[in-house]
C-alpha cells in the first residue's frame, strides 16, 4: 500500500527538508524513464524517493497526468455508435441518426426543407408584425 507522507528528497535554502508529493516523484521518474513500465518504477522511486508506490498506482499517476497535458492516453480510437463525434461535424453519430429518422418520418429531405423555408418565411412575417 502506498504511504500517504511524502519523504524528504532535498533541502530548501533555508535548510528545512522539502517534501515531494507521490505524483510528482511519478512525473520526475517518468521523465527520465519515459518509455518504462510502471513495474520498472516502483523500485526507482523507492530508491530516489523513498515511497512505496504500487505498479497500479503508478499507471493510475501517469494516466492523470497525460490527461492533464492534453495527450491522448490509450491506444484506441473512439468505439462506433458511442455517441462520440464524427469526422468534422458537430453531430454525434446518435445525433445524426435520430435525424435521418425525423427526415425519413416526415416524408424525406425535399420535403422537410420545404417546411423549413415555409417556417422561415412566417418567422419573418411575425418578426415584421
Amino acid at each position: 500500500m502506498a504511504k500517504k507522507a511524502a519523504k524528504p528528497a532535498a533541502e530548501k535554502s533555508d535548510g528545512t527538508p522539502k517534501t515531494i508529493t507521490q505524483i510528482e516523484a511519478v512525473r520526475q521518474i517518468s521523465k527520465l524513464h519515459p518509455k518504462a513500465k510502471p513495474r520498472e518504477l516502483s523500485p526507482l522511486i523507492k530508491e530516489k524517493f523513498g515511497i512505496d508506490l504500487s505498479p497500479q498506482r503508478i499507471s493510475m499517476y501517469r494516466v492523470h497526468l497525460k490527461k492533464r497535458a492534453g495527450k491522448p492516453v490509450g491506444k484506441r480510437g473512439p468505439k462506433l455508435g458511442s455517441g462520440k463525434k464524427s469526422g468534422g461535424s458537430d453531430m454525434t453519430i446518435s445525433q445524426y441518426v435520430a435525424v435521418q429518422k425525423m427526415l425519413n418520418d416526415l416524408g424525406g429531405e425535399a420535403k422537410v426543407q420545404k417546411m423549413l423555408d415555409q417556417f422561415a418565411a412566417a418567422k419573418k412575417l411575425f418578426a415584421n408584425a
